[in-house]
């Protein structure tokens, strides 16, 4: 048995047979159409995500706490851990990840995330698009 069927198994079958089907997008849906409470399942998920370690899962874990759990202690801070590891993954290279995260700045539970590392990904998305009006208000 791989470990991450130790992790899938802790899952509704509703829920492992969309991670299974590699539905992410309706994930955080189901979570919001279901009013799931059960915050193990999103601390399941996030162990999921760092086994499998793809943008996909990172970037469905990150939804899920900071739109849903938001109430959560951390969980902006376990939000922005996935989101950043989105952007590893891709090597600050995938346009479109850089320019999201940008998106979450404007949010003032995101306020740990460091200048150093906004000016980076700002600096990033400038190298692609010198016109990118969110990314020169941050490049600064």
């Amino acid at each position: 048995m791989k470990s991450i069927n130790i992790l899938l198994n802790l899952l509704p079958t509703e829920l492992q047979n969309m991670i299974e089907n590699k539905d992410m997008d309706n994930i955080l849906t189901y979570f919001m159409s279901n009013d799931i409470s059960d915050e193990k399942l999103a601390f399941y998920l996030s162990n999921l995500a760092n086994q499998i370690n793809t943008i996909e899962y990172h970037e469905m874990v990150a939804s899920i706490y900071h739109f849903h759990f938001n109430y959560m202690d951390n969980a902006y801070d376990l939000a922005y851990y996935h989101y950043w590891q989105s952007l590893e993954i891709s090597q600050f290279k995938d346009y479109n990840l850089l320019n999201e995260f940008l998106g979450i700045l404007e949010e003032p539970d995101f306020d740990m995330i460091t200048n150093e590392n906004i000016k980076m990904v700002a600096n990033k998305v400038l190298e692609k698009d010198s016109e990118n009006a969110i990314a020169m208000k941050y490049a600064k």
